[in-house]
């Protein structure tokens, strides 16, 4: 990891009011938008005329009491921001005038997600209920149910990843498994298992919170899961394809125990050195996994 900017001094554009409670970038990474503890939207262009130095462009107080959630949509042409109130606000990137608003009628947003192609977006809440919405016609098409297997026990919703062909969706949270769904049915197709033996000394044990997934692939083979956890732990697993058999069960076919905190946040990066998988968490370390097919 380069660091190509640096906090300065008093006058660095980046300075905020208060603490910041999430960041996005735009698809095109020419901006960065922030939401404070305050509840103020801030959005810094990055362009190489000023040296990539952020320079301020819009400042507001948002209408979402408690905003903790942030998301550009793919085409950079919207700005999502959920928080305590049981909706999710949509505001143009431009103007930064709420164009749409998304109900998430049972509970307030803890987690939202765009498919790749913008054209779903989920919502979940703190009930363990994701709403899939046609974000074009504003149309609720499927409620799925965060639901541990033999329990109808919802739990709260901490992460949602759309597989690259948005033909999946998988959703985690305080549960010991994440359940992977098809997006056009609500049909579950897989149930990925946190709970494994394992003789690593390291490997904490208990059941974690899923707090980060992001589907990959390596090569153009199979669907694969990362996620993070409470646990310390990056698991990877297989997903497979969407007409496998219908609610198997998989175990992670690779682990990594080298954070000593939560894992708040996980990516998948292609590189010309390779494909790799970067971590980071509560331990305040960022970890960098190279990814082999044969894992």
């Amino acid at each position: 990891l380069e660091l190509f900017w640096k906090q300065a001094d008093s006058t660095t554009p980046f300075l905020s009011d208060s603490w910041v409670r999430a960041i996005a970038a735009s698809p095109n990474k020419n901006e960065i938008a922030a939401i404070t503890q305050k509840g103020r939207l801030k959005i810094w262009t990055l362009n190489e005329a000023d040296n990539w130095i952020p320079q301020p462009r819009k400042d507001l107080v948002v209408k979402t009491r408690g905003a903790h959630a942030l998301l550009y949509s793919p085409d950079g042409r919207s700005i999502a921001v959920g928080g305590s109130d049981p909706v999710v606000n949509i505001y143009d990137a431009e103007s930064l005038r709420v164009v749409k608003s998304f109900p998430a009628p049972k509970s307030v947003s803890t987690a939202i997600q765009f498919s790749s192609d913008g054209k779903l977006f989920a919502i979940g809440d703190r009930n363990g209920v994701v709403h899939i919405w046609d974000f074009e016609k504003e149309e609720l098409l499927q409620e799925l149910v965060l639901e541990e297997e033999g329990s109808n026990v919802g739990r709260r919703v901490r992460a949602i990843a759309f597989n690259k062909d948005d033909s999946l969706v998988a959703v985690g949270g305080d549960l010991s498994e994440i359940p992977v769904y098809s997006t056009e049915t609500g049909a579950l197709r897989a149930r990925l298992t946190t709970e494994f033996e394992n003789s690593n000394s390291r490997a904490p044990s208990g059941q974690g919170k899923i707090f980060s997934m992001t589907f990959f692939s390596l090569n153009g083979a199979n669907d694969l899961l990362a996620s993070g956890d409470s646990l310390n732990r990056v698991l990877v697993w297989n997903v497979g394809t969407k007409n496998e058999q219908k609610g198997v069960n998989k175990k992670s076919v690779c682990q990594g125990y080298e954070h000593t905190g939560t894992v708040a946040t996980i990516i998948f990066v292609e590189h010309p050195e390779g494909q790799f998988l970067l971590s980071a968490g509560f331990d305040t370390t960022i970890n960098r996994w190279k990814l082999r097919r044969n894992q």
